[in-house]
């Protein structure tokens, strides 16, 4: 309760009546700190300091205060229980005929306080000063108190009063408050209160949606939670102006009609839909992240773990591409992306699907990438520059300066990578899934993004990326607006296909 240390105002907003009590007066300071301010009570203060506090059924409170007194007599003489009930309202800011706010609190306390009575006290040498607490439901009626009274320990010596294990039974409120019924002019002081509160639920918020994310009636928050904005999907609601929409970055959801606000940046893939609609007018087998493609649910078991599947298929073309060596290549990243089960918050598993298909031309490879979402393209051609290589978006205007993009380049959606090295087209097939380089990094030796063109193996690592991108819907440190890779995810082999 000391000025000095600077807590004051935090102290002062969290306890009720603090500054009309605390008086300068070193016995009574409990802490042996070398602090000197104490809450004090006395006949004509018998209100010290209080706090209030929004419960849950099945919180847990425990309460203490050091407790000092010097002697003297006289205590078994009462303020009377109208004077205690005004002292105890008033503390907390109620008044009898103030305003319908100060009356609501005054009654609270009279109905409560007024109904229990006086508590008094069994010795004239003792006073009839207390730690209490009052526990009310949702609708402010009392269905529970206590309190412990100063003993003769208190007497010149500091004493603390203990109140633990009460176990909130309903939705509500408790009042922790100090009181002295005596009307003796002695003063009682008290030191360094602490309320401690457990929340026994650990269940903090709850929403019901449905399919297109509109939100049931009812649902469930804490009422001691902070305000969360990001509900359905994980997507931060726009409550401005009473708009209710759902901010998923590259444009704004509209969950009570199921459409967006503006037309999707890539309609020019999906011919077959409207340029507005949510996951193809599917929400229960499909999500879509960012508000620009739409991608296959995640399947997560009952336990919580997913089962991630990064699927695509890579369309090779060039001299050195052929339909044997595409068969070589799906099997050798076949036995590279064995299932991975992984994480510390349960066992997650993530497993490669990746296909390599021969095309006999350009046209016919960019073709096939067109029509799938979240496909690849692969030139492999011996004779290419060192300017040519390199893995690129297809995502961007046809006059794109990146080197790599050709004048009449129009596929969209996907990536390209051009490999001189035929043994190099694993480690360019791991880039187009956004595996990044670990030419130097320890522990990589042997995973196919080192050096090590004879790598035989997938570092956990990469695992875990891909696992948290997945699983937290975020792009990659690596990727930029303009980058369109779709991870494809897979549920009982349902994957949705561009329309041309």
């Amino acid at each position: 309760m000391e000025t000095e240390n600077g807590t004051d105002v935090q102290e002062e907003a969290l306890f009720m009546n603090l500054d009309n009590t605390r008086v300068t007066f070193s016995a009574a300071d409990a802490n042996g700190d070398g602090g000197n301010e104490v809450s004090r009570v006395n006949g004509t203060q018998p209100m010290g300091i209080g706090i209030a506090l929004p419960v849950e059924a099945g919180d847990t409170l425990d309460m203490q205060v050091n407790a000092y007194y010097e002697g003297g007599t006289g205590y078994s003489s009462s303020v009377g229980l109208p004077a205690l009930v005004a002292a105890i309202a008033g503390g907390f800011g109620g008044l009898n005929g103030g305003t319908l706010e100060q009356q609501a609190t005054y009654d609270l306390f009279n109905n409560s306080v007024g109904t229990y009575g006086l508590l008094g006290t069994g010795s004239n040498n003792l006073p009839a000063a207390y730690l209490n607490y009052i526990l009310f439901d949702e609708n402010l009626n009392d269905y529970q108190n206590g309190h412990i009274q100063v003993s003769t320990t208190a007497s010149f010596n500091h004493e603390l009063l203990q109140l633990n294990d009460i176990v909130a039974s309903q939705d509500g409120f408790v009042y922790v408050f100090l009181t002295n019924e005596s009307a003796s002019s002695n003063w009682v002081y008290f030191d360094d209160m602490v309320v401690k509160h457990t929340q026994g639920d650990l269940i903090i918020q709850t929403d019901d949606y449905y399919p297109f994310g509109m939100a049931h009636d009812g649902g469930y928050q804490r009422v001691t939670a902070k305000e969360n904005r990001f509900k359905y999907n994980g997507k931060e609601e726009i409550t401005d102006l009473g708009i209710n929409w759902y901010d998923y970055g590259a444009r704004m959801y509209m969950a009570d009609i199921g459409r967006w606000g503006v037309i999707d940046p890539l309609v020019d893939n999906f011919y077959s839909v409207s340029g507005y609609n949510y996951t193809v007018n599917n929400p229960t087998n499909f999500i879509d992240p960012d508000g620009r493609d739409f991608r296959a649910i995640i399947e997560q078991d009952e336990d919580g773990n997913y089962t991630i599947t990064i699927q695509t298929t890579v369309h090779t073309y060039g001299n050195n591409s052929n339909a044997d060596n595409a068969a070589d290549y799906t099997k050798a990243f076949a036995e590279l992306g064995i299932d991975k089960t992984f994480g510390s918050e349960g066992q997650h598993k993530v497993k490669f699907d990746v296909t390599f298909q021969h095309h006999d031309s350009k046209d016919e490879a960019i073709e096939a990438v067109e029509e799938n979402a979240g496909d690849n393209l692969m030139q492999i051609d011996e004779t290419l520059s060192d300017t040519e290589l390199g893995t690129f978006n297809f995502y961007g205007s046809s006059d794109s300066d990146v080197v790599g993009y050709e004048a009449d380049l129009t596929v969209r959606g996907g990536r390209e990578s051009n490999v001189r090295d035929t043994r190099a087209v694993i480690h360019s097939a791991g880039h187009l899934l956004g595996l990044g380089d670990r030419y130097t990094d320890v522990g990589f030796s042997n995973d196919i993004m080192s050096t090590n063109t004879s790598a035989t193996e997938i570092n956990r690592q990469h695992y875990l990326d891909l696992a948290q991108f997945s699983i937290q819907n975020r792009r990659s440190a690596e990727r930029d607006q303009n980058d369109t890779r779709v991870f494809i995810y897979r549920d009982k082999g349902r994957i949705p296909k561009r329309k041309r």
